[in-house]
């Protein structure tokens, strides 16, 4: 992968400093995240900022080279082209539940109800609670 600091930054920056497909952010994975390249470079993907995606590890490592092959293979959510609430949905549980194909795809392949990701969800629910009780 050739990306240049500037283009990683850009990146890093446009993504808000978390994962787009999960949310993890740099401050809980104590780190700066990795680049993927929504269509990977082994499929024809390019390092244009619209192939490149801000993501945790695991989301990348659960991702891997996936790219549909054929018309009826299973589409996975990019979050470069539309929000993840045309697709996915969170309940009051933590839990995101599809909308789409798509997005029943997206959290398999993905594993979005990985349990940690609930608990920040819920997490991130009371905390913004507490601050509009507060207000």
């Amino acid at each position: 992968m050739t990306i240049s600091a500037t283009l990683r930054d850009e990146v890093r920056r446009r993504a808000g400093f978390a994962c787009e497909y999960c949310g993890v952010t740099e401050t809980e994975a104590g780190a700066e995240l990795t680049i993927d390249h929504f269509l990977p470079t082994s499929k024809g993907g390019a390092d244009t900022p619209n192939n490149l995606v801000y993501c945790c590890a695991r989301c990348n490592e659960y991702k891997q080279d996936y790219a549909p092959e054929t018309a009826s293979d299973p589409v996975l959510w990019n979050p470069r082209l539309e929000p993840a609430s045309r697709h996915l949905i969170e309940a009051e549980d933590g839990l995101l539940y599809p909308l789409t194909e798509i997005g029943a795809f997206t959290i398999q392949r993905l594993r979005l109800n990985r349990p940690a990701l609930v608990a920040r969800r819920l997490q991130r629910r009371q905390e913004h609670d507490a601050l509009v009780w507060l207000a």
